[in-house]
């Protein structure tokens, strides 16, 4: 009775191997398939933030091309006004230097100088 009772152990033992056995190729397999699954969607969402970091990065080259044209005209303006006020001061010292000699003249005209 007692060999009854151990072969059926070892053939329980036996089975539970072979069971425990598929149940791991199982896992392998199922493990391989998600690891195939995952590496596509990764490589899916990397070319996805490719993408989006190209469209971002062609706005921002818009956005830099429109602010420098905008700091050229600003820039043109500022210039003009520079030249205006260089052309204003110039006569301003003129007039200045005239009104010198002429206030030395009739200073002299009427003799206090």
């Amino acid at each position: 009775m007692e060999n009854l009772i151990l072969q059926a152990i070892k053939e329980l033992q036996e089975e539970f191997k072979k069971e425990i056995g598929e149940v791991k190729e199982e896992l392998k397999k199922e493990i391989g398939e998600v690891r195939i699954e995952l590496k596509e969607e990764i490589t899916q969402v990397r070319e996805e933030l490719k993408q989006e970091i190209s469209e971002v990065r062609e706005e921002l080259k818009q956005e830099i091309s429109e602010v420098r044209e905008e700091l050229k005209r600003e820039i043109g303006e500022v210039d003009k006004k520079v030249d205006k006020l260089e052309n204003k001061i110039d006569f301003l010292g003129e007039k200045q230097w005239k009104n010198e000699a002429d206030i030395y003249r009739l200073k002299k005209l009427i003799g206090v100088e």
